[in-house]
């Protein structure tokens, strides 16, 4: 533990004589994962065609990815005889792998289900203030060690899949390998 304002000259006398520790941090740091999710989420629709910019529903916003990459027929590019740049193995993993993983790793940051305790919290409140509209809170106090560990885990995973789609982006905008394409609206 830090006891911050404690032989501190910057702070003024009986101000903030509080104790705090690293997972005091962890609320702002949760905010700003799951708004880091959503703008690259919204980075991406856009890159696709499909812009949002009102919602800040992640499970929302992914699901509008995942039926652009899940329902658009990819065709493999190949510079050269020796240079692939997207293979029909990485189309297939990424609709077959890195889509429904990332789903999954979607859902935890929209459902706020850390400590197996789930939080409506739509509107990305929780993090941000106290408490959301509706009167929810968290009870950070009862995270414990192990819950980070696997928050860091998932955040992990969460960007090896986000560079996955990034990259299939990326090459799309250059390449353009969608057969047929058509605006998918969601």
């Amino acid at each position: 533990m830090h006891l911050w304002s404690t032989d501190n000259p910057r702070v003024p006398d009986g101000w903030l004589p509080i104790r705090y520790t690293s997972f005091d941090l962890l609320p702002s740091a949760l905010f700003d994962i799951h708004h880091g999710i959503e703008l690259f989420l919204k980075s991406t629709l856009s890159d696709l065609g499909q812009s949002d910019r009102s919602s800040h529903d992640i499970l929302h916003l992914f699901t509008k990815i995942q039926r652009v990459i899940l329902e658009t027929e990819w065709i493999p590019i190949q510079i050269n005889e020796d240079q692939d740049i997207l293979t029909q193995e990485e189309i297939d993993r990424l609709q077959q792998q890195v889509i429904p993983e990332l789903q999954e790793l979607i859902a935890y940051f929209a459902q706020r289900k850390i400590l197996q305790e789930e939080i409506d919290d739509p509107q990305n409140e929780l993090f941000r203030y106290p408490q959301t509209r509706k009167g929810k809170s968290y009870n950070m106090a009862a995270l414990a060690s192990i819950d980070v560990k696997d928050l860091l885990w998932r955040i992990d995973r969460l960007y090896e899949h986000l560079q996955d789609i990034g990259y299939l982006v990326a090459v799309d905008r250059r390449h353009q390998p969608r057969k047929g394409v058509t605006m998918i609206k969601v």
